[in-house]
């Protein structure tokens, strides 16, 4: 264009990779957080050749525990930057896609994910960034089985990071859950394990109180879920 040569996207692509596997935890970071917040107005990304480097290299450098620190000049308590940023540029993302490839994006992200080992400060930003996706049916009985492996997981984490996970999951679940595409028997179980360790973690952080909003979030995931079109 105007006698430029374009760089292709790949190249571009394994710039990142490599500068977020620096030993110095600076470039790490500045790498990941400038590609999360790549405008994505026209982006080769939105290809669907592409998707593959969200689902490998990109899940793989938000699966680092160090990079979730807050800003260098951030207070105490700040959120951290990557994690922010994580949420928002998958959330954009999905938007931007047309409804049929919304779907299977949605779905192939969440395949992605239980392959990655992640850590418990990593999980709080992925499941947000699962309930912040825009509704769509992309999830089947599959996926609520692969969801209900992290709930195992959860056990060993700290009751409030578990609690919030949980809370995100089952957001994501009400959202993006397609209930043509599930039978009772998973719904069933899925309720029932999610309600057992929501009730755990309520009891250890906030006792009864928690409780009973634990009960109405589930009465609800109910309502939303369960109502099959005749």
């Amino acid at each position: 264009m105007n006698g430029e040569v374009m760089l292709d996207i790949s190249w571009l692509l394994t710039l990142y990779q490599r500068a977020a596997q620096h030993d110095t935890k600076f470039i790490c970071r500045w790498a990941i957080l400038n590609l999360l917040n790549m405008d994505l107005c026209n982006s080769p990304l939105l290809n669907t050749c592409c998707w593959w480097f969200l689902y490998g290299p990109l899940m793989s450098m938000l699966g680092e525990y160090a990079i979730y620190g807050r800003a260098y000049d951030g207070l105490r308590g700040d959120t951290s930057p990557i994690g922010t940023a994580a949420v928002t540029f998958f959330t954009e993302f999905a938007k931007t896609l047309p409804v049929n490839d919304r779907q299977s994006f949605c779905a192939g992200l969440l395949s992605a994910i239980v392959k990655q080992d992640f850590s418990q400060v990593p999980l709080v930003f992925i499941s947000q960034m699962l309930a912040s996706l825009p509704p769509c049916s992309a999830w089947d009985s599959n996926a609520l089985a692969s969801i209900r492996s992290f709930f195992t997981l959860l056990r060993t984490f700290s009751p409030h990071m578990s609690s919030a996970i949980q809370s995100f999951l089952l957001k994501a679940v009400i959202n993006l859950t397609d209930p043509r595409c599930v039978s009772w028997s998973d719904i069933g179980d899925f309720l029932s394990l999610s309600r057992r360790m929501i009730v755990y973690a309520g009891e250890m952080l906030y006792g009864k109180q928690q409780r009973i909003g634990c009960g109405r979030f589930m009465e609800s995931f109910a309502k939303k879920i369960l109502v099959k079109p005749v």
